[in-house]
């Protein structure tokens, strides 16, 4: 919540919070796809990519997250919200 007040993690129809502190024992990725929107503190968003980011990972966080952000396209976004299985969710 305090990384929200300081910006938001939302974009088009995607989010992707990550904590203030790089405190994870482990850099790890959890991938929700909604076909419905979800509010996200005031935006509408059907993709949450959550990180957890163990400090001594920081350049891989930075890194999977400009590929994240280069990757997920309208187009892409669309496309992921209309698969039925996570299989093609990571395919695509």
């Amino acid at each position: 919540l305090k990384r929200e007040k300081l910006s938001s993690t939302a974009y088009d129809k995607i989010a992707i919070p990550h904590a203030l502190e790089m405190s994870a024992k482990r850099t790890a990725m959890v991938i929700l796809v909604n076909k419905k929107e979800i509010d996200w503190f005031g935006k509408s968003v059907n993709i949450v990519i959550l990180f957890c980011v163990n400090k001594q990972e920081i350049s891989l966080f930075r890194m999977m997250f400009q590929e994240l952000i280069e990757v997920l396209d309208e187009k892409t976004v669309n496309e992921a919200i209309d698969c039925e299985r996570y299989s093609e969710v990571i395919d695509l």
